[in-house]
């Protein structure tokens, strides 16, 4: 009696993972194929709006700002969303594939993005403070601008934070963002024009 029982169970588990097996090869594969188009988009988008390298020339001193970065800083963040937001289509793609129920999936996502924002309040500041930044278009790559008595000009640009080259050492200086939109900035390049 107790043999027949763990037989059912073996045979039983023996063909539900037969029937998972493709399941989960399919889910893999769809899941690559998101990965791909996200990769795909990045280098697509890289190619439409990167812009030269910006090279400025100060008291005989060359200073290469962009980083292979977009002056346009809102394009660079539509970019890295976008990317984003396929790999998160692709993963419930494959978890659906798999037959998870979708609601099952959204309130997992709801009760990570709750536990997330209240660990990473200082994080999501800085990712508003840089949506804020990049939507009113408050500087570019390669603008000298000035934040809390620290002027240098812009290198990168991120929803978290902005890297400037110090006017004075030329040394890297990380500022959150947050420090931009609570402080007094003032943008020396405000009157240059780019093509």
């Amino acid at each position: 009696m107790f043999t027949d029982n763990i037989n059912e169970l073996v045979s039983g588990a023996k063909s539900d993972t037969i029937k998972f097996i493709p399941k989960l090869i399919v889910s893999i594969i769809i899941f690559i194929v998101f990965a791909v188009l996200a990769n795909i988009w990045k280098r697509q988008f890289s190619k439409l709006y990167l812009d030269d390298a910006i090279i400025i020339e100060e008291n005989n001193v060359k200073l290469n700002l962009t980083n292979n970065k977009s002056r346009n800083i809102a394009f660079q963040q539509f970019s890295l969303i976008i990317y984003y937001l396929i790999y998160v289509f692709g993963i419930f793609a494959a978890l659906i594939n798999l037959g998870v129920q979708t609601s099952t999936i959204l309130s997992v996502l709801g009760i990570f993005v709750v536990g997330i924002g209240l660990s990473l309040q200082s994080t999501i500041a800085n990712i508003w403070a840089g949506l804020y930044i990049s939507t009113n278009k408050l500087f570019s790559i390669g603008d000298l601008i000035e934040v809390n008595k620290i002027k240098g000009y812009v290198q990168t640009f991120s929803l978290f934070n902005t890297v400037i080259i110090d006017k004075d050492n030329r040394t890297p200086v990380v500022i959150p963002n947050t420090m931009i939109q609570i402080n007094m900035l003032t943008n020396y390049s405000v009157n240059k024009i780019y093509n």
